[in-house]
């Protein structure tokens, strides 16, 4: 055969989502990060060359560009505005503010009356509406760290944004995005206050108790074991694919969420008896 039928039958690699890429770069990123740390515990790297414990280890200087005058923030990031920038510099941008750092044109949900929604769970419909704009925030505090001329500073935003933007995409596949979104919420305000303070390291490190006090009882079913046989019942199936004003209110069961109508739109009634009057955790019914 003649080398264009060779090249026509050479098999092709497997089309990947954009999730699947993210997830993948996030992976690779998570493992340099390792690696990473692994060398410094053994004393390959050193924040100080002079403290090195192989004194036979020289790693070369790194070459860079020739040093130039550094530009202002405003210059580095021309589409976000003055006011954003000087809020994420004084640690003061909420985390329900974080849709303005998204450039991709991507519509914001409405309300039935037609206002833009201030629900977060709404405002970020999906891991991708929260993602794209927290890369864009830690862009800014990366350089704003910069600014310190701490390599540590730096270190520790750049390295916890993927650290903690990788967490965000694990917890996405395991637990209900409207869960995930308000466990991010926390989460950011947390770490606004450790900021204001100088510490800059929280974003690398995961939140076991606020994991558990949100996500747990927000679980994704288990898509494999029912296509695997396994029996469950329509009501236990995840709803999280349905539209929002289909969805039953998980808060309202629980006995946290009490305004009606529901705030975000869903659906008020018991997931036992299908009563209005009461959600689940006051359900009497056998």
């Amino acid at each position: 055969m003649g080398s264009g039928e060779e090249a026509s039958s050479s098999p092709k690699p497997p089309a990947m989502d954009n999730a699947e890429l993210l997830s993948k770069f996030m992976e690779a990123q998570q493992k340099l990060i390792a690696q990473y740390e692994l060398n410094q515990k053994h004393g390959y790297i050193s924040a100080d060359p002079s403290a090195a414990r192989h004194e036979d280890f020289k790693p070369p200087p790194f070459t860079g560009s020739a040093p130039t005058e550094s530009k202002s923030l405003r210059t580095q990031f021309p589409d976000v505005k003055s006011s954003l920038l000087l809020d994420i510099m004084r640690h003061h941008l909420a985390p329900d503010d974080l849709h303005k750092l998204d450039f991709h044109g991507r519509p914001l949900a409405a309300e039935t009356k037609g206002k833009a929604s201030t629900s977060s769970s709404l405002r970020y419909k999906s891991v991708f509406d929260l993602v794209v704009p927290l890369l864009t925030y830690f862009q800014v505090l990366g350089a704003f760290a910069a600014t310190s001329g701490t390599a540590l500073d730096v270190l520790h935003v750049m390295r916890g944004g993927m650290v903690y933007v990788s967490h965000i995409i694990d917890l996405s596949t395991r637990y209900q995005w409207e869960a995930v979104v308000r466990y991010h919420g926390r989460f950011h305000d947390a770490r606004l206050v450790d900021m204001e303070e100088g510490d800059y390291s929280g974003w690398g490190r995961k939140d076991i108790d606020l994991m558990a006090d949100v996500l747990v009882g927000w679980e994704v079913r288990d898509k494999g074991r029912s296509a695997a046989g396994s029996s469950g019942s329509k009501s236990d199936k995840s709803t999280s694919s349905l539209p929002i004003t289909q969805q039953v209110c998980w808060d309202f069961n629980k006995g946290h969420c009490s305004t009606t109508p529901c705030p975000n739109g869903r659906i008020h009634k018991c997931r036992k008896c299908s009563s209005t009057e009461h959600g689940q955790h006051a359900c009497k019914t056998k």
